[in-house]
């Protein structure tokens, strides 16, 4: 989730309370990241279905958008389908540490 207000700390914080009060949630999942909420979601409208839901929040401050994402965002999304078309999607499809 891209965001662009300032006091990302507050607005992770306000999101886990809605999402904690929703009713789909089931529980938190563990993770290191502090831009990162993951949980145990009911899938909507099939209560034996579960989910595990992970959103990140990554802060803009104030730098360009272009159809919805950051200029940087969209530079990295193009270098990692390059970098992917040369080695023949070898590497995975997403980007590791």
């Amino acid at each position: 989730m891209f965001v662009r207000a300032k006091g990302l700390t507050e607005i992770i914080a306000k999101a886990r309370d809605i999402l904690a009060e929703d009713q789909t949630f089931i529980r938190w999942l563990e993770d290191d990241a502090e831009s990162r909420l993951r949980a145990r979601v009911r899938w909507p409208g099939d209560e034996h279905r579960e989910a595990d839901l992970a959103v990140t929040f990554i802060h803009l401050s104030g730098e360009v958008i272009r159809g919805g994402m950051p200029e940087r965002a969209l530079r990295l999304v193009r270098e990692w389908r390059e970098i992917h078309r040369r080695t023949d999607g070898k590497l995975g499809t997403t980007p590791g540490p």
